[in-house]
């Protein structure tokens, strides 16, 4: 049994010891972007803030040394898939272009309307579902239960189109 100083293990990544982690390992300016980033991949904000965090602590080659002193269910079967699962979202989070390239070259070859690109299916959904009047004005979303899923048009059905 593990002695009572000793902190619970924690399945996910622990936040609240990785940041004076990252601050007493001189990444303080990274700790604090990542902290206050509200980038967001699909649902995932505290996730893709914890893969940030397992990048940033493979890059600086500090990673084993946290799981050592922070995080040992890292070190387990499970703690492993876990931490494949952090890749698997960073890989996508690089992949979608959210955050840009690390050499803060933002621009990008085709050209598209800012805050209009999206790195999968349900943030296309999600935002649609936001932004029904670009689809067609009037458009609303049709009750389903307590949540609201499918755009319908309300008031009226369009049979043949306007001119």
């Amino acid at each position: 049994m593990a002695p009572a100083t000793q902190e619970p293990e924690f399945e996910n990544l622990p936040l609240r010891l990785a940041w004076p982690f990252l601050e007493a390992n001189g990444l303080a300016t990274e700790a604090a972007e990542i902290r206050t980033s509200p980038e967001r991949l699909g649902s995932y904000t505290t996730t893709l803030r914890r893969a940030k965090l397992i990048a940033l602590l493979r890059r600086k080659d500090l990673l084993d040394r946290f799981i050592e002193t922070n995080w040992q269910f890292a070190l387990t079967l499970e703690g492993k898939k876990k931490l494949n699962h952090y890749d698997q979202v960073y890989s996508r989070y690089e992949a979608s272009g959210v955050g840009g390239a690390h050499n803060g070259n933002t621009t990008t070859e085709d050209e598209t309307e800012p805050g209009t690109k999206f790195a999968l299916e349900e943030q296309l959904r999600d935002y649609l579902a936001e932004n029904l009047g670009i689809l067609e004005p009037g458009l609303s979303l049709w009750p389903v239960g307590r949540r609201r899923r499918r755009g319908v048009p309300s008031g009226r059905a369009r049979t043949e189109p306007e001119d």
